[in-house]
């Protein structure tokens, strides 16, 4: 998977890259891998799994929208998987 996304705040890039590389919450990890594996200490298959899940989830958002764009108020669940404390401010957009 290479498709690159950008994470802006207010109009200034707070990441761009590689999906599978964006930070997300150990919270959501841990309890992502209970539900699918019953894992409590998810190992890296495990996460890497959990990882690419998020991202399909991502793309195919974006790839839906209109402009390759998604906001908080239309994807709280996915925006609220960033590690970060600011999601309801973000937006995400592929890159082309």
């Amino acid at each position: 998977m290479k498709e690159k996304i950008r994470i802006t705040k207010a109009g200034v890039p707070v990441y761009e890259g590689k999906i599978l590389n964006v930070p997300m919450k150990k919270s959501y990890l841990k309890t992502r891998s209970i539900e699918m594996f019953d894992d409590d200490d998810p190992c890296i298959i495990h996460q890497s799994y959990i990882v690419k899940e998020f991202s399909d989830q991502i793309i195919e958002a974006l790839k839906k929208s209109i402009n390759h764009t998604i906001l908080y108020t239309d994807y709280k669940s996915l925006f609220e998987v960033l590690d970060r404390e600011d999601v309801m401010e973000l937006q995400i957009e592929l890159m082309e």
